[in-house]
């Protein structure tokens, strides 16, 4: 971006868009907890290490989603199109995330986890196209990952 001279917002950070995008985030922030059953687990407090494991997720998920969803998605759907820009960048969301995968669980879940990983990568890319700011699908990326931290 610094190198072509271009705005942030050719990187899905839409000054304008981003109350709205922060109010879906949120929204989908409160869906996931609820849907996974945690709220009584927030209600009865955060330790320091889930309280550092959420900022750090916060930060990966912002500089991950600015990647994926605010460069590569954004250039992609210019060059090929809504739909195969958006199924493209989902695809390449899927093979970054098997290095991870890989050294995490047994050989025989890695398909479940890599379509669990490609299902996720296509619903932060809907997100994106709708909101069209990076924020949303930021937040719902750190806390779908910070829910594992959670006891």
């Amino acid at each position: 971006l610094a190198y072509r001279r271009q705005p942030a917002r050719s990187a899905g950070w839409n000054r304008p868009l981003r109350s709205s995008a922060l109010q879906v985030g949120l929204a989908i922030v409160i869906l996931t907890v609820f849907l996974h059953g945690k709220f009584s687990t927030l209600l009865k407090g955060v330790s320091a290490d889930q309280g550092t494991a959420l900022l750090i997720l916060l930060l990966l998920g912002l500089a991950e989603e600015t990647v994926f969803r605010g460069y590569i998605h954004m250039r992609l759907v210019s060059w090929l199109g809504a739909t195969a820009g958006w199924l493209t960048t989902a695809g390449l969301y899927t093979v970054w995330q098997l290095p991870r995968l890989l050294g995490a669980m047994p050989a025989n879940q890695l398909p479940f986890e890599l379509g669990l990983a490609l299902v996720q990568g296509l619903l932060l890319g809907w997100m994106m196209q709708k909101c069209r700011h990076v924020l949303a699908p930021a937040l719902y990326r750190a806390v779908s990952g910070w829910i594992a931290f959670l006891a």
